[in-house]
């Protein structure tokens, strides 16, 4: 889990149409519970920095007949992208509007913002950039995602985001070569795009079953460990009764519900091992932790 520690509270009171602090922007994911008066959610930033995948070679290799009027027209169609649509993107759509550019055009962009919409700004830059190319599978950008405090110096967080960078530049599971980046690294967590955005939807559904089935955020906290466990089967083959002590705590927890009879908890059983054991922990192994994180902050009081 990310230590968030604790940020530190501005002494100032805000005045009407100042510019918003980093604390005030950390705080713009949180939401009234269901009685109204308590707020959900953590109160943090995340730091996304990407930049265009192999870019010189893509002017070396992608642009036929290499020639200057090439050239500028393809670095400004790049540079569009990022200086202009992306703050027009930020503008426009209400859930991003809490992002602070701290630069963005040529081929990269760093950007600062409430935890939440970052994780959801990254798949959607990745979505609308695709579209830009004309879904040129050879032209791509990959990003790193670093969540903190806001009161982290500036430097600080760009040399964050600059490491989560780097390790999707460096993610390359087969060794293959060349290397294929393409990646985004969430939560400590490097993974190509394909399976961040199942992550995210992941999230999704897993919600969906919190709110449907009544789940504790503390069954949902204990998922975590069988993750470590999944994770650690080829060092300590005792690991693999992961699956048993998610059966075990699943159906404790379904009989504590007495108004289930044993059909409803064997559907409901059924339910969650497909989400969480198929879908989540067999599929996507300790990256899950990607889809458990974004819920669980989301939780926090």
């Amino acid at each position: 889990e990310i230590d968030l520690g604790k940020y530190i509270e501005s002494d100032i009171e805000p005045e009407a149409n100042e510019p918003k602090t980093l604390n005030d922007i950390a705080c713009e994911n949180r939401f009234l519970d269901i009685d109204g008066k308590t707020w959900k959610g953590v109160s943090a930033l995340i730091t996304l920095k990407g930049d265009v995948d192999n870019l010189g070679q893509l002017f070396q290799q992608g642009l036929g007949d290499l020639t200057f009027a090439k050239m500028a027209s393809f670095s400004r169609q790049v540079n569009a992208f990022f200086a202009i649509y992306l703050p027009w993107l930020c503008q426009s759509e209400s859930k991003f509007g809490n992002t602070y550019t701290v630069f963005a055009g040529g081929d990269d962009f760093f950007l600062i913002g409430p935890w939440l919409s970052q994780i959801k700004l990254a798949s959607r830059l990745k979505d609308d950039f695709g579209r830009y190319v004309a879904k040129n599978p050879d032209i791509h950008f990959s990003a790193g995602l670093s969540m903190t405090r806001p009161g982290m110096p500036i430097p600080s967080l760009a040399m964050m985001a600059e490491n989560a960078l780097e390790g999707s530049k460096n993610y390359n599971p087969k060794q293959v070569k060349p290397e294929p980046k393409n990646a985004v690294t969430c939560f400590n967590r490097s993974m190509f795009w394909e399976e961040y955005d199942l992550l995210l939807e992941r999230e999704g559904k897993l919600d969906e079953l919190v709110k449907e089935l009544n789940l504790s955020t503390g069954y949902v906290y204990s998922l975590l460990n069988l993750i470590d466990m999944a994770e650690k089967v080829s060092d300590n083959p005792q690991n693999a009764i992961w699956r048993s002590y998610f059966v075990y705590r699943t159906r404790r927890m379904l009989e504590r519900c007495r108004e289930l009879n044993e059909e409803k908890q064997k559907k409901m059983m059924q339910q969650l091992a497909d989400e969480i054991v198929s879908m989540g922990i067999d599929n996507h192994g300790k990256n899950y932790r990607v889809a458990l994180f974004t819920h669980l902050y989301q939780q926090r009081k």
